[in-house]
């Protein structure tokens, strides 16, 4: 058991070093596509796929050398020794730790049942360099663009397969590479202090029994989940709530676990996969995308649907897969969305004059104060429009 442990523990540190080393080739690969900004917009975009491609290919690798390094050296017996699919690091430092080396490592590890989602890999996010930071908005937007279709194929891809993109290692690379571009597109976007929020102003109409009293408008504000966790899900919804003048949407379905939104208009697509954490669960106040693909459409949990909603829970088929989670209500939870939303006539999905309907999204930032927040001064879509 002893000697199990140290071979487990070794793998652990291989483990590491390689998810470093496919961070700072991506980081490479970014700053190449500088350089490669002065061709022309074919050359560029040629030169853009190709990034991906051969950065989802390393990913691939590291993965799969990786796996046949643990299976090589475990007991493959043992149903908790799966490679990298089985790892998880933890990045919280405990300045108490004890001297001996295996404990260290202890602390770093934590082995799952099952294979991982591809959120879990909880390697600390870098700071952009200083040519990452000169990039343009455009620039960033445009590397994520790509990543995000070269997911979606791969996703077709494993699909016909009958296979998992959440253990599928090409699926995991690439999804992989999308969130770390998402985030650099955010930091880029939106400033690099977090939380991000989104107050949802709404319109009530005469059908709502608190329209007498409480009077047509209200609102809310949703906080993002932290982009560390689920960078592409936060990005989606900040993208809805940018586009939300265009077509807009409502409250429009009633269930006993959660209030659902549809949206109009095809602007914001659904998720190029189906991220998700188990560090940001549905638990009762979360927000989370409906549907398979998930989203845009998306609801709030009334209840705690961490079982409902979490992996394994939409479909049988696919145990790993779950419902994104990506942000909470953190203000006018009780008074409006339990007081005023759930009061909609009739239960299941409603008849527009029993809909909520949502007038504004406004996207909120950090302020100079703490614990302030003021609205993005960007680009609205709706504005410009």
């Amino acid at each position: 058991m002893e000697k199990d442990e140290k071979i487990r523990q070794l793998n652990s540190r291989r483990t590491r070093t390689l998810v470093l080393l496919s961070v700072a080739a991506l980081l490479a690969l970014i700053l190449g596509a500088v350089f490669l900004g002065t061709s022309s917009d074919s050359d560029y975009d040629s030169s853009l796929t190709s990034q991906v491609r051969r950065t989802v290919q390393h990913g691939i690798a590291d993965i799969r050398a990786h796996s046949s390094g643990t299976t090589n050296n475990n007991n493959n017996n043992n149903e908790h020794k799966k490679g990298v699919a089985d790892i998880r690091l933890d990045q919280h430092n405990n300045n108490n730790e004890p001297h001996d080396p295996l404990e260290n490592e202890r602390k770093t590890i934590r082995e799952r049942r099952h294979p991982r989602h591809v959120p879990e890999l909880d390697v600390a996010v870098k700071q952009p360099s200083p040519q990452q930071q000169e990039e343009s908005e455009q620039t960033l937007a445009d590397r994520v663009a790509e990543y995000d279709k070269h997911v979606r194929e791969i996703k077709q891809k494993v699909d016909g397969k009958g296979g998992f993109m959440e253990t599928e290692p090409e699926g995991v690379a690439a999804s992989k590479a999308l969130q770390d571009a998402t985030r650099l597109l955010l930091q880029r976007r939106y400033g690099p202090q977090e939380p991000y929020r989104v107050k949802i102003d709404l319109e009530f109409q005469p059908s709502n029994p608190t329209y007498e009293t409480d009077g047509p408008t209200d609102s809310f504000t949703i906080e993002m989940a932290p982009a560390k966790l689920m960078p592409h899900a936060v990005f989606s919804f900040l993208e809805i709530a940018r586009h939300w003048g265009e077509k807009k949407g409502a409250f429009h379905r009633r269930a006993n676990h959660v209030l659902q939104v549809m949206t109009r208009g095809n602007h914001v697509p659904h998720l190029a996969f189906q991220e998700y954490s188990p560090a940001f669960p549905h638990k009762r106040q979360t927000v989370g995308y409906a549907g398979r693909p998930s989203g845009p459409a998306w609801y709030v949990s009334i209840l705690d649907n961490s079982k409902n909603h979490g992996p394994g829970s939409q479909q049988a088929r696919n145990p790993h897969e779950a419902d994104a989670c990506f942000g909470k209500v953190v203000e006018g939870f009780d008074r409006v969305v339990m007081g005023r939303i759930t009061k909609m006539p009739g239960d299941g999905f409603l008849k527009p004059p029993a809909h909520v309907k949502i007038s504004k999204m406004t996207i909120l930032v950090p302020g100079d104060q703490e614990g302030s927040f003021v609205p993005w001064t960007g680009t609205d879509i709706a504005k410009v429009s």
